[in-house]
């Protein structure tokens, strides 16, 4: 569900609203509701491929959102501790804070992903941030592919339905959010 809601995110507000509006029938897993989400979905993602087959014009980075958080978060918890989406969820609220600190957003907006993440029964935090400490994910990103040349590059949203790579982000940023996320 994280990987549907990202959708949402990072192309199509309308979608994140019928997802806020459609709850109830995701979490009971209405065959209606979750036809519509996973299709939407398919179409959304089968369209950014279609534009940027070969990763050519870097249109297709914008799937990763959420994600260099995410790959962190799951090889320094063992693979185990979270699932893909649950680590992917955690990295949108972060990538969205990170884009707050950076003044590309209002808190609202992650709000909106933290409200709705939260319903899905999605984590929006660390299970145990203590046990992760800063200096290893900050490390791990930088073996991240959209690493270049040691400056760490981000998929960050703008609004809801719209997200950017941001490139040259301050590693102290980064570290900010980490911190108040409470790692070590």
């Amino acid at each position: 569900m994280a990987e549907v809601v990202k959708y949402g995110v990072i192309l199509d507000e309308p979608f994140f609203s019928y997802l806020e509006e459609n709850v109830q029938g995701l979490n009971a897993r209405d065959t209606d509701v979750l036809t519509h989400a996973i299709a939407r979905s398919c179409e959304m993602k089968a369209y950014v491929v279609e534009q940027d087959e070969f990763e050519t014009t870097g249109l297709r980075a914008i799937l990763n959102y959420g994600h260099t958080f995410a790959h962190a978060y799951e090889a320094l918890t063992g693979y185990g501790e979270l699932l893909h989406g649950e680590a992917v969820s955690v990295g949108m609220v972060h990538a969205s804070r990170l884009a707050e600190k950076l003044g590309r957003i209002d808190p609202k907006v992650t709000e909106r992903q933290v409200k709705l993440l939260s319903a899905l029964h999605l984590p929006v935090s660390l299970p145990h941030p203590e046990r992760v400490a800063v200096d290893d994910v900050l490390s791990r990103m930088q073996l991240d592919k959209k690493t270049i040349g040691g400056q760490l590059r981000f998929i960050l949203p703008t609004k809801i339905g719209h997200v950017e790579t941001v490139k040259d982000v301050p590693v102290e940023q980064v570290r900010e959010v980490l911190e108040e996320a409470g790692l070590k």
